[in-house]
């Protein structure tokens, strides 16, 4: 590779993190949670809607995305998703009432933010072929790192000057982000011809596709109804407040380097056995849970449940990526994102639906069990096609 070739190589890494980075702040929407419910005058349950419809949204993004990058650039989609996700967080903050709200950090930021996680997917494989693993893995690392600042950045400036301070803060981000990252994207653009290819690729893989799909929902589905109530489940084992809120922390720490970890599995020790152990990981995390009431032992193993989890989003798109190659990467990866959507919708609601039925999580984690063995007995199963 010629000195000019691992610049351009290193550019599009660059820009591929700082995209991720910044759009990973979607995730920090709980520290905005009370200050829009006193700026909307709403109740919780109203204004936690904004956050549901977002992951649909995001969800919905990331299935678009190859339409989308087939007609125009890559580098023009992310200046657009920038330009359009920050209209959207302005019209959140300046909009009367909570239906703004909705339609613009929920909608339109959500599906903004799913183009972009696509794209970031993509370019960061694309920058390094030989190690797609590891570059997609630390981009998945910079997204839940995205994530973690900004729950810091928001909530201080939330809490000091309110949530429309917040929220022209980010979108301030979000516009600057996308120019640079996108300025360091290569301009070309995909061809018109790849949706038939990729419905060549998809047909021909549909009993591997819908397998991993099983397996991506049903692991994040068991990881996210354990992770989303992380602190709650820490409250019970202890006998103050005053450590639980590190359960919070520890999952964010332990999502990011798991990302990282993921993306090295897949490079040293195969696209099958990377799958593996996240899950079964994720497995003994949450057996653990329901048996220790020791405080400093549930912390510990909600920092495996997050170190399962992100190596769990990290190691798929680059199974996806190996099954059908770069052409057909982002229409197949906008079927198999589905299944995380669906779990980001279902999991944490089920799960508080039954610690409110019960006064406990004890039936939440043995559900979450319960999916998690079943992923694991379909990694156990041979694959129907080369994973790797």
């Amino acid at each position: 590779m010629t000195a000019r070739a691992q610049g351009l190589d290193i550019r599009t890494f660059f820009g591929a993190l700082l995209l991720s980075f910044v759009f990973g702040s979607i995730h920090a929407f709980g520290v905005l949670l009370q200050p829009l419910q006193i700026s909307l005058q709403s109740d919780r349950a109203s204004v936690s809607l904004i956050y549901s419809v977002a992951i649909a949204s995001l969800t919905m993004g990331v299935y678009a995305s190859d339409y989308l990058a087939s007609r125009i650039s890559k580098r023009m989609l992310t200046f657009a998703s920038g330009l359009v996700g920050s209209c959207g967080l302005l019209l959140a903050a300046y909009g009367p009432g909570l239906n703004s709200c909705l339609l613009g950090y929920g909608l339109v930021f959500g599906f903004c933010n799913g183009l972009a996680y696509s794209i970031t997917l993509e370019q960061a494989a694309a920058s390094a072929p030989g190690q797609s693993g590891l570059r997609v893995g630390l981009a998945t690392a910079a997204y839940g790192a995205g994530a973690a600042t900004y729950s810091y950045v928001l909530g201080s400036m939330a809490t000091q000057e309110g949530s429309t301070s917040a929220l022209v803060l980010l979108a301030a981000h979000l516009l600057a982000a996308s120019l640079v990252a996108g300025s360091l994207f290569h301009p070309a653009k995909d061809s018109l011809a790849l949706g038939s290819e990729m419905g060549a690729s998809f047909v021909k893989s549909k009993v591997a596709f819908a397998r991993l799909w099983l397996i991506y929902f049903l692991g994040a589905c068991g990881g996210l109804m354990a992770i989303a109530h992380g602190s709650s489940i820490a409250s019970q084992a202890a006998a103050s407040m005053e450590r639980t809120s590190w359960a919070s922390t520890l999952i964010a720490v332990g999502s990011i380097g798991g990302s990282v970890l993921g993306g090295f599995w897949m490079a040293r020790i195969g696209a099958r056995k990377a799958l593996m152990m996240p899950i079964f990981l994720l497995l003994f995390a949450l057996v653990g849970l329901t048996l220790s009431p020791q405080l400093d032992v549930v912390l510990s193993l909600l920092l495996l449940c997050g170190i399962a989890y992100g190596a769990l989003i990290a190691v798929v798109p680059v199974i996806v990526r190996n099954l059908h190659g770069d052409a057909a990467f982002k229409a197949v990866f906008g079927r198999m994102f589905s299944a995380w959507g669906m779990a980001g919708l279902l999991a944490p609601a089920v799960a508080g639906s039954m610690y409110d039925a019960t006064g406990n999580y004890t039936s939440a984690l043995e559900t979450a069990i319960a999916l998690t063995a079943l992923a694991c007995a379909l990694t156990l199963a041979k694959p129907g096609a080369r994973w790797h």
